[in-house]
């Protein structure tokens, strides 16, 4: 028999990646799909490294590219401190407190979060979450930990090196002051916001972007000199009861680039982190108004690599199935009375 003839074996599953390995030593509930209808029906568990209940979202559409965990501590509750080597936004669901931020050899800064807020620890800076109110507080989390941990495949490597990224943060004071210095962006006419904290981002002032589409505001952030930067949008009704092709258009960096979208029902306001990418697109992270706390997340992304065609393709039919799935009863009941 010629040694040279490639033998075929039988196809088996994919095999499971560092950081999907890695998931499962956490010891927490791992939920996957398409979507959530509502993040406060997912059941969790205590999560001895973080110290507090918390679960992973490992939806479909993330690519290996960013995670998503959700996490609730207890009402006076505090976080184990962490230090990392990839970054994290996070986003504060409900409850207030304090971040207790620390570069190596400097003195720590505390950041007054509330309902609304969002922030990122600085790069590998010890930092840790603090409930001082007597309700709980519920968090989501949306990190770079998938390609850290894929690449290096060694956690301690990543969770205790104690290099400083002094050029990122060096403890200056006022770092976490909310800033409004904004900028337009000449390459696509984008207003960038410069920040390193955002008190609510259910209230911040969005930058009409016209050319996106009629009554489309969108504001891009970039915080804590990360990678890892985001979107700020308030897309009006009228465009959301039109169709879910008008929306496709208008949200068209979420949908391009295999990320969740947490959304609540009832307002069109959101929050997007996005991990960004020149070519490809972005993994996005929408999260946005929830006047009634209803908070779902869905995943209509797919491989950016695949043929334009057929990704767009299975991208409308995704988000149509999407649409009739998780939009509110209010809008179909409205597009059948307009028939």
């Amino acid at each position: 028999m010629d040694s040279k003839v490639i033998k075929i074996t039988a196809a088996r599953p994919r095999a499971k990646t560092y950081y999907e390995r890695w998931m499962e030593k956490e010891g927490v509930p791992i939920v996957e799909g398409f979507g959530v209808t509502d993040v406060r029906n997912i059941a969790l568990k205590y999560w001895k490294r973080l110290g507090c209940d918390g679960a992973y979202l490992q939806l479909r559409g993330l690519e290996g590219i960013t995670g998503v965990y959700l996490g609730k501590m207890a009402p006076g509750g505090t976080l184990h401190p962490e230090r990392h080597l990839y970054e994290k936004v996070i986003y504060i669901m409900q409850g207030e407190g304090v971040a207790e931020i620390q570069q190596r050899d400097r003195v720590p800064q505390n950041i007054q979060w509330q309902t609304g807020s969002l922030f990122s620890p600085p790069l590998n800076s010890l930092h840790r979450l603090i409930n001082y109110s007597n309700e709980p507080v519920i968090f989501l989390a949306v990190t770079t930990a998938p390609m850290a941990l894929d690449h290096y495949h060694n956690e301690q490597f990543v969770f205790n090196s104690d290099f400083s990224f002094n050029d990122r943060y060096d403890g200056e004071p006022g770092y976490f002051e909310p800033s409004n210095e904004r900028y337009l962006a000449t390459n696509n006419r984008q207003w960038i916001w410069e920040t390193n904290f955002i008190t609510d981002a259910r209230r911040a002032k969005i930058d009409a972007q016209e050319q996106k589409g009629a009554g489309v505001n969108i504001t891009q952030f970039e915080i804590s000199n990360n990678t890892l930067i985001g979107h700020l949008a308030d897309i009006t009704r009228r465009i959301i009861t039109a169709a879910a092709r008008c929306w496709w258009c208008c949200a068209r960096k979420a949908i391009l680039s295999c990320g969740p979208i947490i959304w609540a029902r009832g307002r069109t306001k959101m929050a997007s982190v996005s991990k960004s990418c020149v070519s490809t697109g972005c993994p996005a992270v929408f999260s946005v108004r929830r006047p009634t706390g209803f908070i779902s997340i869905l995943t209509p992304g797919l491989n950016p690599r695949c043929n334009w065609r057929c990704a767009a393709a299975a991208r409308s039919f995704l988000w149509a199935f999407a649409w009739r799935r998780f939009a509110p009863e209010s809008i179909h009941r409205s597009k059948k009375a307009a028939r």
